[in-house]
């Protein structure tokens, strides 16, 4: 009995290792053809993706063939600038080549991407020393729109919309009508009104009188809305003004490009800018002092526009506002133009590069007709 028990117990033993050893082989089956699979499926991807590159080379053939595309929004699109003069640097200069450039302000870019700016002015500069005819027209009439420059810095991104879209409603009323009564603003912005003025007592009319003489006066009512937007800007994100303040207490490289007379001068004006931005970040925009501002912009403007001159570059300084700003290279048989415009329902200046001859033609015509407007030609 003890031995047929034995035999039993050792069979049951064999059994289950012969039954663990089909299931290794079993398993060890499965991995191999799950590897398998794997591989075939690693293989097919791979086979997909390479019979997706000629598609994607294409595609980016597709976009460089393109006439106009878009870059981005300021000042994201001054490197894609400075791409442009680098190119044309490189194709070499012919006689006739041209650059012309319409700016705003003669300094662009200076307060948002002062490397970028100094890159350009020394691009430019070294492009009218290679032979090439320069140009550059700017609208210089006076300090306010870089008061608006700088309040952008000085107001959150996320207040700006709101803010411009506010005081354009006012200015669009307050250019179709005239005679305005109070009841006039309450009737078509009554939002605003309550927005800006509502700790005035409506009721009593000489308050009224009192906010009609605000809204009808352009710099009182900037002020207000500025001083509005600031102090819920301050209030909501006083993270980024921190970050801010970090960010301008680091100290401007001083050899971007090439240590000379022009490079230091620029970037002490460029320091002096964030050191003011600094020093105005945490106050009141009542207490801001633009007229800090305005005289390193007049530094600024003066100090470019004679290196400019110095180097044969032509500067035509004119005074109305430019709706779109350019740069334009016309060399080595490279035509092509980089544009900027902003929109009513845009905060920022969108960009885009353009090869389009209507484009190169518009630009062209632009300038004859300010040369022709002011007697230049």
């Amino acid at each position: 009995m003890k031995k047929l028990l034995k035999k039993y117990l050792l069979l049951l033993t064999n059994s289950a290792s012969f039954a663990l050893l089909l299931s290794i082989i079993f398993f060890s089956y499965e991995t191999i053809e799950n590897s398998r699979e794997t591989e075939e499926v690693i293989d097919n991807l791979t086979s997909i993706q390479e019979s997706f590159n000629p598609l994607v080379d294409n595609l980016k053939e597709i976009e460089g063939s393109l006439s106009t595309r878009y870059l981005g929004i300021f000042p994201e699109y001054i490197d894609n600038i400075n791409d442009l003069f680098a190119e044309a640097k490189s194709g070499g200069m012919h006689e006739g080549d041209s650059v012309i450039v319409f700016e705003d302000v003669l300094h662009y870019g200076v307060i948002s991407d002062p490397k970028g700016f100094r890159l350009m002015v020394r691009n430019l500069l070294e492009l009218s020393q290679n032979g090439g005819k320069i140009t550059i027209v700017h609208y210089n009439k006076d300090g306010r729109m870089f008061k608006q420059m700088v309040t952008d810095e000085l107001v959150s991104d996320r207040l700006l919309p709101e803010y411009r879209n506010d005081i354009r409603a006012l200015f669009d009323f307050r250019n179709k009508r005239t005679g305005r009564t109070f009841n006039d603003y309450a009737k078509h912005v009554p939002d605003i009104l309550y927005k800006y003025f509502g700790k005035y007592d409506f009721n009593d009319t000489e308050v009224q009188k009192k906010v009609v003489a605000i809204l009808d006066s352009a710099a009182m009512r900037e002020e207000v809305m500025l001083e509005h937007n600031f102090r819920l800007s301050m209030a909501a994100d006083k993270a980024p003004y921190e970050r801010s303040w970090e960010k301008m207490n680091k100290k401007i490289p001083t050899n971007d490009f090439q240590d000379d007379e022009l490079t230091r001068r620029i970037n002490r004006l460029c320091h002096d800018i964030d050191s003011m931005k600094m020093h105005y970040m945490d106050k009141p925009l009542a207490d801001v002092c633009y007229m800090d501002y305005l005289n390193l912009y007049k530094g600024m403007t003066a100090l470019i526009s004679d290196m400019f001159k110095e180097n044969g570059i032509e500067i035509v300084p004119i005074n109305e506002s430019i709706m779109m700003c350019c740069w334009m290279v016309d060399i080595g048989g490279l035509k092509k133009a980089i544009f900027a415009f902003p929109s009513k329902y845009s905060t920022d200046e969108i960009g885009f590069v353009s090869k389009d001859a209507a484009i190169i033609k518009y630009i062209n015509t632009m300038l004859r007709g300010v040369k022709n407007n002011l007697n230049l030609e």
